[in-house]
């Protein structure tokens, strides 16, 4: 069967760009056409034999086959297939001869991307409607099949007017062959009254378009003879969608409805009968039930009608019934009767009898007719009694819990189920004094409470005690008590309840409890609508709420207030979706997401371990632990850091190492060859570079750990100390702090503003030869910083004392002069400073500064523009600010120079 649901289009061109083109324009115009290309007429004609096709689109200009004579071969084989003319050639010769020779649409090439919609269009609907019209086809040959197999059918216009009719609709009907338009009968109704025009059968189905099933009307003649009809119509449509013809077959049921008529008088005479009555066929179906049946049955009376009598009663009450008509006909007894217990009557009907009699009948067996008798309150007062009998029985034999009767202390009567829990024999039992199966530590309050009840006192009536087994065990019992007679004396009626499994359940409970409220970790339990339903306090701690607003939230409210990550309810979904499509209905599920704590505590990491609540067939939620991971991820993370440090070292080292160890090893070889101590000196020299490298690797490994134990440490002192700790020759050192802090630790501190310091006065050096310049820290030298890290507390003392007599010179503004001993240097001047919009603080020059294209590599290890540099000075930099998690920023200053700005408040 051909797939309806996708357009197959076969385009045919020459032109293969072309056709590529108008095929991928197609498909995107439509994405259910199909679009396979043909660069010629005879390769077509052989997909066409081969494959299904619903529209060709053809070229008309192509070699051998032009489009006209291609559609000419096409309609051969084809005669109703679709064929569009889509041409670069547009004369109206051509669309004349095309649209002569039987095309269904033509359109001219060009015009821009529109065209292709235009076409896809045109392609559309030439398929729509040749579907359209082969579906009408085959509807009117299926309905012409129908027609020729159905006797009494009759087509009508829509107009009512009969255009064709069977041979039995035309007999019955007294239909003309010739003139079936033309006869002297109307339709009425049931009661012999016209049917006017607009109610006439095939004017209804042509209005409305819809099918019209079971309509009773009459066909009455001039002379008054009728015919009763049943009809089903249904609409015929043209290839336009409007009602062409309608449909009717008809059932002639003259005779049932006379007989519905006399069956009309009969009733009304038995209707007037208060007793239910029926009437039976031959096969047992109602023919003919009373009011009063249908009401003491509780059914509808139509609806009975026609039903099999098995529907009000029972197999047994059938074979009984069988039995009765048997003897009937016989002829040993005129009537017989029936006495049935029903469940499913009217309300209050319990218990009938049936008096059956045969019908009327010459030959062959007709049926019975019956009258019914409500019996139910008589069988009902006989049935109490009977019940009265074996309530005891029932109720107490087949008790689950443990029964007892008691008078005075003695055990009279135990079901089985009291001789199950106590351990004894049941005659064994009975007749046992009522102490021996009390525990000792409760057989006072028992027994006392079991007498004042005889006695017509009102004790405690439900209580729990320890009873005592045959072999001396425990058993916790539920006991409730009531005073009756029995055996025509007081007693009580005690009903025991084994409670031990329920105080195991509860033991349970108690246990795991205590479990979730111990354990350290987060515990929670939420519906299947997300709503928390209970948990320990430590799930609510994370989240900075009362486990009293916790109870009240939903997932997606704690993602709305801010306290959760926005996709942790994606997360928490996928999750569950998993492990509800999981092969082991124990899977377990994990995801991670950030908690933001409603009492502004820090963001935390947690890790949630999720599993089903147990269920059946429904998800009921599930239970969660929730874990703070958070210092395990800042571990990870600071390991992971350490990792990457440790693999810029092992670069950095089988890099730089290289070039001194091959100087050393290159001047040992001359030295062993002419023997020169020079080359001892250059070796001696390769050897310090070496170690100058080594110290810097260990610096820069020493400040990337991360800080801990900060203090607040004032921006002038530890800048005084810094700068004390470094050859500055004539360069000047500005302090603009306004007496703030910086929380750090202060050895990395100052260790960070000497780096800058050093490598400010480097790059700012006008001679090339000074000594200042070889101690830029980008180039390399260690010198300030064996210092730094030999004497901490001596460069703090020295500084402490510099920034002191700095301050009571300079107040908040400090400016600290150069070594003037050193060698000359420009007059460079260096700034620090605190940030004016955001915490943190700035070291600023006026020197050169640093191309903008090189502002992100200056901070990589190894980088260095001179020979003898290491290249670690930045690098130490920005390790000792991640430490501290601050940001840094380089820029160029006011004056032209390097910036460096440290934002203490990560992002």
């Amino acid at each position: 069967m051909v797939d309806e649901s996708r357009i197959r289009v076969l385009l045919v061109d020459d032109d293969d760009t072309f056709a590529d083109l108008t095929a991928d324009y197609l498909r995107r115009e439509a994405d259910d056409f199909e679009v396979t290309t043909r660069p010629a007429a005879t390769p077509a004609l052989d997909y066409l034999g081969d494959a299904d096709v619903d529209c060709v689109v053809s070229d008309h200009d192509m070699p051998e086959t032009d489009g006209l004579e291609f559609l000419d071969a096409v309609r051969d084989d084809h005669p109703d297939l679709p064929f569009v003319l889509f041409t670069g050639k547009g004369s109206e010769e051509i669309a004349s001869d095309a649209i002569s020779a039987g095309v269904t649409d033509y359109l001219q090439k060009g015009g821009g991307t529109e065209t292709y919609a235009i076409l896809a269009n045109i392609v559309r609907n030439a398929v729509e409607k040749r579907r359209s019209e082969r579906a009408l086809r085959e509807e009117k040959h299926l309905l012409e099949q129908v027609l020729a197999t159905t006797p009494g059918s009759v087509v009508f216009r829509p107009n009512g007017e009969i255009a064709s009719a069977t041979d039995r609709a035309r007999a019955t009907l007294a239909i003309d062959d010739d003139t079936p338009a033309d006869h002297d009968w109307e339709f009425v109704t049931l009661d012999g009254e016209p049917l006017p025009d607009a109610e006439h059968p095939a004017r209804r189905v042509a209005r409305s378009g819809k099918p019209l099933h079971g309509e009773r009307l009459g066909v009455e003649w001039p002379d008054g003879w009728r015919k009763y009809l049943v009809m089903h119509c249904a609409p015929l449509f043209d290839a336009d969608g409007e009602v062409d013809r309608v449909v009717a077959s008809f059932t002639d049921v003259t005779d049932r409805v006379n007989h519905d008529r006399d069956a009309e008088r009969a009733e009304t005479i038995v209707q007037a009968v208060g007793d239910p009555v029926y009437s039976l066929d031959e096969d047992g179906a109602f023919t003919f039930v009373n009011d009063a049946f249908a009401a003491i049955t509780g059914r509808d009376r139509d609806a009975l009608v026609g039903e099999h009598c098995s529907t009000v009663m029972d197999d047994e009450h059938l074979a009984e019934g069988a039995d009765i008509i048997e003897d009937l006909l016989a002829g040993d007894r005129e009537s017989g009767m029936l006495e049935m217990s029903v469940r499913d009557w009217a309300h209050g009907v319990e218990h009938v009898e049936v008096h059956i009699a045969l019908l009327p009948f010459d030959v062959a067996f007709q049926g019975t007719a019956g009258v019914v008798r409500d019996v139910t309150d008589r069988e009902r007062r006989e049935r109490r009694l009977r019940e009265s009998e074996q309530k005891y029985a029932t109720v107490v034999e087949e008790a689950s819990d443990a029964v007892i009767v008691a008078q005075g202390e003695t055990i009279r009567f135990a079901n089985p189920r009291a001789a199950d829990v106590l351990e004894y024999e049941q005659a064994t039992l009975e007749g046992k004094p009522v102490a021996d199966v009390i525990a000792p530590e409760d057989r006072g309050t028992v027994l006392d409470r079991l007498q004042r009840r005889l006695e017509g006192d009102s004790p405690e009536r439900r209580y729990e005690f320890q009873a005592a087994t045959a072999d001396g065990d425990r058993v916790p019992i539920e006991f409730t008590a009531a005073r009756v007679t029995y055996e025509g004396d007081p007693a009580v009626l005690a009903i025991c309840r084994d409670v031990s499994a329920r105080e195991a359940r509860d033991r349970e409970r108690r246990q795991y409890e205590t479990i979730v409220e111990t354990a350290p970790d987060g515990v929670f339990i939420v519906d299947e609508d997300a709503n928390y339903v209970g948990g320990n306090i430590h799930g609510a701690g994370l989240t900075g709420l009362e486990e009293s607003e916790l109870e009240t939230k939903t997932v997606p409210e704690l993602v709305e207030t801010g306290v959760f990550d926005p996709d942790v309810v994606q997360r928490y979904q996928e999750t569950v979706r998993d492990l509800l499509t999981a092969d082991d209905p124990d899977a377990k599920g994990k995801f991670e997401f950030h908690v933001y704590p409603a009492d502004g505590d820090e963001e935390r990491v947690v890790e949630c371990h999720l599993a089903l609540r147990p269920h059946d067939d429904e998800f009921r939620g599930t239970i969660g632990v929730l874990r703070d991971v958070t210092d395990r991820r800042r571990r990870e993370r600071e390991l992971e850091r350490q990792n990457e440090r440790l693999d810029e070292f092992a670069s950095v080292v089988s890099h730089d190492l290289r070039s001194p160890l091959n100087v050393a090893s290159g001047w040992l070889d001359q030295y062993r060859e002419t023997g020169d101590d020079d080359a001892l000196d250059r070796i001696d020299r390769a050897h310090d570079r070496i170690a100058e490298i080594l110290d810097e690797l260990l610096a820069v490994a020493r400040e990337g750990v991360d800080v801990h134990d900060t203090t607040e440490v004032p921006l002038e002192v530890v800048s005084a100390a810094a700068w004390a700790s470094v050859a500055t020759g004539d360069a000047n050192l500005s302090v603009d702090s306004n007496g703030d802090s910086v929380e750090a630790v202060r050895g990395r501190l100052q260790e960070l503003l000497e780096n800058l310091f050093a490598n400010a006065v480097a790059h700012g050096t006008t001679s090339p030869d000074s000594r200042t310049r070889q101690d830029a820290v980008e180039h390399g030298s260690t010198d300030h910083r064996s210092r730094a890290h030999g004497d901490v507390s001596e460069s703090a003392t020295t500084a402490d004392s510099s920034a002191t007599d700095a301050a009571a010179d300079g107040g908040d503004d400090a400016t600290v002069d150069g070594d003037e001993d050193a060698d000359p240097a420009s007059d460079l001047r260096v700034e620090v400073g605190v940030l004016d919009d955001d915490p943190g603080f700035y070291v600023a020059d006026d020197g050169p500064g640093i191309p903008a294209g090189e502002h992100d590599a200056v901070f990589e290890m190894g980088y260095t523009t001179s020979e003898d540099g290491t290249g670690f000075g930045l690098a130490i930099v920005e390790s000792i600010a991640d430490a501290h998690d601050w940001d840094v920023e380089l820029t160029t200053s006011e004056d032209g120079g390097a910036r460096f700005e440290f934002y203490t408040t990560a992002d």
